[in-house]
């Protein structure tokens, strides 16, 4: 019996990218798949574009639905696969020729139930590579302390298994637990459909080889440039990543040490997030209207409850940064750990308008 791969690509006004994306689908060296894309209610050519491939490749099945957002958009592409192993793409990134038929080949090898790679960050420039800080090129894990000891801190403190991309996943793990993406969530959505994936796991493997390409595009990397859309982000993201405190106790590590890191992680995205606040100081936004933001994410209830298991350590950002930005950050920290949110926002403000006046004397 022949053993399918389904890729799922959802795709919503990616004209410009989708060429790229596919071409590198259908050339891949591993050839039974079940190519499944999405379009999700486009408003640009990416229908039309998706037709003209449907009609040259027959591996390919397009589903054409209503704009309901990319959660909504891989949950049809589940429903609709019919492969045997399933993985993510998004329309605006590629993958390597090699991808599948190596994944695959490290999937049955090592008989597990997921197979995770890593990544290339594309610029228009330069590539940069991301490493996944294996100890090995390829590690395999099939037992409980290994869940503990690699997969569970991954989740808890890192970005690395954030993304559901560039993972290749036994069906079955996701029709039998009835796994699914959150359709009422905007951000991180992928990030809970793999905390979910790993809980009904007990075999993973991860490799470091980077067959996935992540491109920043201008959408990518391009800064969201209202506030109330940044507040938006940090209570998504506070909200999901709290959903780890539920998460810790289904994988029977719900230890203090674990909650004090979760609440770390939280910190550290309010920190991030407010730091983008602050910018909007120089244009033309007031500092009492930052403030007011500020403070308001400050008194979100699971904010609060994360700074109460913090109990006043300092937040750790892990940020490789130049001497400057570390001081800065070290009074940030100092700011949010002891409560003295006052001090943290007086400075954010100052240091944000001394890096405009920077800036404005380097141009001159």
């Amino acid at each position: 019996m022949k053993n399918v791969l389904s890729i799922i690509i959802p795709v919503y006004n990616k004209e410009l990218y989708l060429k790229r994306c596919i071409d590198s689908i259908i050339n891949q060296t591993y050839k039974e798949l079940d190519i499944v894309i999405i379009n999700d209610g486009s408003t640009d050519n990416s229908l039309e574009i998706l037709k003209e491939y449907e009609n040259k490749d027959n591996r390919i099945k397009l589903i054409n639905k209503q704009n309901g957002g990319v959660a909504s958009a891989r949950n049809a592409g589940i429903k609709s696969a019919t492969g045997n192993y399933i993985t993510f793409i998004d329309a605006d990134d590629k993958i390597d020729s090699n991808m599948m038929k190596s994944m695959f080949e490290i999937l049955k090898s090592t008989n597990v139930q997921v197979v995770k790679c890593w990544y290339v960050e594309e610029y228009a420039n330069e590539q940069k590579y991301v490493s996944m800080e294996l100890k090995e090129n390829q590690v395999e894990i099939s037992s409980r302390d290994g869940f503990i000891e690699t997969i569970y801190p991954m989740l808890i403190n890192t970005y690395r298994l954030n993304s559901c991309c560039g993972v290749l996943i036994d069906v079955n793990v996701i029709k039998e637990n009835n796994i699914s993406f959150d359709e009422s969530i905007a951000t991180g959505e992928d990030f809970l459909f793999i905390c979910n994936i790993i809980t009904h796991i007990e075999r993973i493997t991860l490799i470091n080889n980077p067959y996935y390409h992540y491109f920043m595009t201008e959408n990518s990397i391009t800064r969201t440039r209202n506030m109330e859309q940044l507040k938006s982000k940090c209570i998504q993201k506070t909200r999901n990543y709290s959903m780890l405190y539920d998460f810790i106790k289904r994988w029977g590590i719900d230890t203090g040490e674990n909650k004090r890191k979760i609440s770390n992680r939280i910190l550290k995205e309010f920190i991030y997030v407010s730091r983008e606040l602050f910018n909007f100081t120089n244009q033309g936004v007031s500092g009492k209207e930052i403030e007011n933001a500020i403070k308001d994410l400050w008194t979100n209830d699971l904010l609060v409850k994360s700074r109460e298991i913090n109990n006043g350590r300092p937040v750790q950002l892990n940020e490789k940064i130049s001497i400057f930005p570390a001081y800065v950050n070290k009074i940030y920290c100092s700011a949010i750990s002891k409560d003295r949110i006052d001090k943290y926002i007086y400075t954010g403000i100052a240091v944000s308008k001394f890096k405009d006046a920077l800036r404005k004397l380097k141009r001159n």
